[in-house]
Parts: C-alpha cells; sequence; structure tokens
C-alpha cells in the first residue's frame, strides 16, 4: 500500500493540491498592473471582484486548475445575470471577454512569481490559456 502511494506521487501525472489560490494571485496581479500604470485598474478591480472573486474558482488553487474548469467558468458567466442601471440582463460578451483576459493576466502573474505556483512538469498554465482562447 506504501508503494501504491509512492509511485503515484512519483508519478508526472500527479498535480499536489495546494498553493495559492486564484483570489491571492489575482489580487497580487492586480496589484502589480497598478504600479505598472495600467490604465483602467479600478475597472479591472470591480470585474474581478465581481465576476473572478465571487465564483467558485477563485478558491481553487491555481495550479490545479484545469481547461475544463476555465470553460465551465466562461460557460457559468455566459449564463449569469447582473443588474446596473440599465437593469437586469445576461453578461455581456465584451465583459465576458475582458473577464477572460483578466484571468489570463492571473495566470501570467502565477508564472512570473515562479514555481511555487506553477507545475513546470504538466505545463497547466499554457494549457489553460490555450484552451481558454477557443
Amino acid at each position: 500500500m506504501l508503494s501504491a502511494a509512492s509511485s503515484k506521487l512519483a508519478s508526472p501525472d500527479y498535480v499536489a493540491v495546494g498553493g495559492s489560490t486564484l483570489r491571492e494571485i489575482g489580487e497580487r496581479c492586480l496589484d502589480c498592473r497598478e504600479v505598472e500604470g495600467f490604465d483602467d485598474v479600478g475597472t479591472d478591480r470591480s470585474r474581478f471582484k465581481c465576476h473572478i472573486a465571487s465564483s467558485w474558482l477563485a478558491g481553487m488553487p491555481v495550479k490545479a486548475i484545469a481547461p475544463r474548469d476555465v470553460r465551465r467558468w466562461v460557460d457559468e458567466l455566459a449564463k449569469k445575470d447582473t443588474v446596473d442601471r440599465r437593469g437586469r440582463r445576461k453578461v455581456s460578451r465584451q465583459t465576458r471577454r475582458h473577464c477572460l483576459n483578466l484571468l489570463r493576466a492571473c495566470f501570467a502573474q502565477a508564472i512570473a512569481d515562479g514555481p511555487a505556483g506553477y507545475h513546470r512538469g504538466r505545463g497547466r498554465y499554457s494549457t489553460v490559456q490555450a484552451q481558454a482562447a477557443r
């Protein structure tokens, strides 16, 4: 039984769950964007808070997020109702696109943060970004 567990841990398909969550990485990403002088960081913070940080995806460790998770989140975002001065309606296509680009920036921040948030053996983030772009 112990040998089975050790062989699973040694497997290249094994991804340990833990590390920084998407919510934590997202906050660092937004802080970096503000320091670097990006325009509309306030709008990005609002999008992050309303559509990313409030989702189930935000609580997941970044290195455990798979392409199917991103696709599911995008599908749920398309069905989500929102309310503002224009009344109740679905989240617009442009807002969904902005949110997806913000999610990509969060994954890029995780890669920039280094190996603690990135599983180099599986190339997680590049796979997630490529699948989400479709």
